[in-house]
């Protein structure tokens, strides 16, 4: 997105990295109930406990990587386990795309404020 400022010319206003992941945590912890179904496992009797949750991603030249830190307890009887933290790395491009439409609209911007001043 390009901004006009009054004797300064056009300036770059994108969504910074920090930005984007920021927005994807959100949606991801946002959605995330609707990807959880816990019926398998109290139909076999488990009793399932869980606190808050928070989502990280974090947006690298190859990959996205989404770190969930959630605190999750299944009990059957005596038996028990608690998981934590779950990852998940995604092989997406994502940071190399946002280089790439950054170099663009910068370059962009150059010739606008050479060319339109």
């Amino acid at each position: 997105m390009a901004t006009y400022l009054a004797g300064k010319g056009y300036e770059n206003s994108f969504l910074l990295k920090r930005d984007i992941e920021h927005e994807l945590a959100i949606r991801i912890n946002k959605d995330l109930d609707s990807c959880l179904n816990y019926d398998i496992f109290e139909e076999k009797g488990y009793v399932i406990t869980d606190q808050t949750r928070t989502v990280n991603v974090a947006i690298t030249s190859r990959d996205v990587v989404v770190k969930l830190n959630y605190p999750l307890s299944l009990q059957l009887g005596s038996n028990s386990i608690n998981i934590d933290e779950f990852i998940s790395t995604i092989d997406v491009p994502l940071g190399e795309l946002y280089k790439v439409a950054i170099d663009i609209l910068n370059d962009e911007f150059s010739f606008l404020n050479n060319n339109y001043k």
